[in-house]
């Protein structure tokens, strides 16, 4: 089954493992990757660093939202650095207009199951415009 995922992960344990549990699956192949609640590009870096410990830096990986569509706010703070990466060297990766949303869409496109872990702001504004809801 071919897999996309759509998280808010930030190195807090649920979406790490769900993470990881994916690019461990037997049955899944984790296609790409999308984040939301990720206004400067943090959380995605956190995404990338947990994909090259895995050795799996082939997986794209696309900063979505970075606020709320109905209150225009944030959706969240990152967790502690320190507690959960201690030295980690993480690299912000900020959203590029649009990137998001043209993953998801070439995700659907090849039929992959879309799994969405966290906030999903990304994927209804990206289905409802590009007419593929549904898919």
């Amino acid at each position: 089954m071919l897999v996309h995922l759509n998280t808010d992960f930030a190195g807090d344990t649920d979406d790490a493992a769900a993470l990881a549990m994916l690019l461990g699956w037997s049955g899944a192949e984790l296609l790409s990757i999308t984040k939301t609640a990720d206004p400067d590009g943090s959380r995605a870096g956190y995404v990338h660093c947990l994909l090259g410990v895995a050795g799996r830096d082939d997986v794209p990986v696309a900063t979505g939202a970075g606020a709320s569509l109905t209150t225009g706010g944030p959706m969240g703070k990152l967790p502690d650095n320190d507690a959960h990466w201690g030295n980690t060297v993480m690299t912000p990766t900020p959203a590029t207009e649009g990137a998001a949303l043209e993953l998801l869409a070439t995700s659907i496109d090849s039929g992959t199951t879309v799994i969405a872990i966290g906030p999903t702001p990304t994927l209804p504004g990206e289905a409802g415009r590009r007419g593929r809801a549904g898919r």
